[in-house]
């Protein structure tokens, strides 16, 4: 059985606690595009999305093709889920004097163009400009707001039990040439349906 590491809870600055629940398995070479043309990182926070659930290979799945349908030039294949963390956002709430703890999905991704789109040179700049849209809300947000949800429901994630649907909100974006890459030992995506684990007590340290 594989031990569990780093069985703590970190707190930063702004009051933000997050542990990671599953962890993709790390292989040992970039994949073919990544290590030709590079790829992209980005982060986005689910609400209203269980742990248990958010964890299981149908719910992943379903969360890489929605991001897959909402970026140029990407296949389901080329979104691939990098962690899972569960970030609890402390609350106090002043009228009240008391303090509330409201939990949210995080979900790191890379993404890479496919063979075919990643023949233009702006491939991965184009990837990277409609991720910065959707972290910028308005209508880019609200497409995939809806996607997401119906994604999730055909996937069989039940009801958020908070009110209305859920809604992602997108983190920073950052684009990777092959020779950072290569120097990080970034590993290659693992084939569709690969595994992952989940852990228990890991601390994810950053929110972004």
């Amino acid at each position: 059985q594989e031990k569990e590491a780093w069985l703590h809870q970190t707190r930063s600055n702004s009051g933000i606690l997050a542990r990671v629940v599953w962890s993709e398995h790390r292989p040992a070479q970039l994949s073919e595009v990544a290590a030709r043309w590079g790829l992209v990182r980005s982060s986005f926070t689910v609400s209203g999305l269980d742990e248990i659930v958010c964890v299981q290979p149908s719910i992943r799945a379903a969360l890489s093709q929605v991001v897959a349908a909402q970026l140029p030039g990407v296949k389901d294949t080329g979104v691939r889920l990098r962690s899972i963390s569960v970030v609890l956002v402390k609350e106090t709430e002043a009228i009240a004097s008391r303090e509330q703890h409201s939990s949210i999905v995080k979900v790191d991704v890379e993404i890479e163009p496919s063979v075919a789109a990643a023949q233009t040179a702006t491939a991965l700049d184009r990837i990277e400009a409609q991720l910065i849209l959707l972290a910028g809300g308005r209508q880019a947000a609200r497409r995939f707001d809806t996607a997401l949800n119906e994604g999730l429901m055909a996937s069989g994630a039940p009801l958020p039990s908070q009110a209305g649907p859920r809604r992602a909100v997108f983190g920073t974006v950052q684009q990777l040439s092959p020779k950072m890459l290569a120097a990080a030992t970034v590993p290659v995506r693992p084939a569709a349906g690969g595994g992952g684990r989940r852990l228990r007590g890991a601390v994810f340290p950053e929110f972004v």
